[in-house]
């Protein structure tokens, strides 16, 4: 099967998928490979040894060879994936992989997700799919001056206005909220 002869959509949806896949799997393998290293952690304070994790230990691990591979099968979706999608869409589709790797991290090392985290993990989805609904899927490939031109029109505009504004002020939000210990979100 030759990736360039799928129609558009069909390779748009085969991206879609792969992109969703890869990045469960990278994440899955992160998670893994994290596992490994605190048990590790463990068994090594537990007989009383200080300093860093052997990587000879790891790499005994099966399951921190799973993961690896996880990440490599990950990285190999992801490099497939800029031969299927145009990079408007790949760009936010990479919230993926830190969206999964929280939730894995909370199923399987039970890491507790407080509301901040909650809260960003929300906006980061919520952007992801608004970036992606948006993304150009067919025509990626932009030049210089389509990209100015596209850039000077009211609504891009206003979006870079209004992106400008979240991100002030989320960043006092933030500041106000590590300075005063006092206004505890969690």
């Amino acid at each position: 099967m030759d990736m360039i002869s799928l129609p558009h959509k069909q390779q748009a949806v085969l991206g879609l998928v792969n992109s969703i896949v890869g990045s469960a799997l990278t994440a899955l393998g992160l998670v893994l490979q994290q596992q490994c290293q605190i048990e590790q952690q463990r068994e090594q304070r537990s007989f009383g040894v200080k300093g860093p994790i052997e990587s000879s230990a790891l790499l005994a691990e099966p399951r921190y060879l799973i993961g690896l591979f996880f990440v490599v099968l990950g990285g190999a979706s992801s490099l497939a994936n800029d031969g299927l999608l145009p990079q408007s869409t790949l760009a936010p589709l990479t919230a993926q992989t830190i969206l999964y790797k929280s939730l894995l991290s909370r199923w399987i090392l039970r890491v507790p997700i407080s509301r901040m985290h909650g809260f960003a993990l929300v906006t980061m989805s919520v952007g992801m799919v608004i970036a992606t609904l948006g993304a150009n899927l067919d025509d990626g490939v932009y030049s210089l001056q389509a990209l100015l031109t596209m850039f000077e029109q009211p609504p891009a505009l206003l979006y870079t206005v209004l992106a400008g504004l979240v991100l002030f002020v989320f960043r006092r939000i933030i500041k106000h909220y590590f300075e005063n210990r006092l206004v505890r979100l969690e």
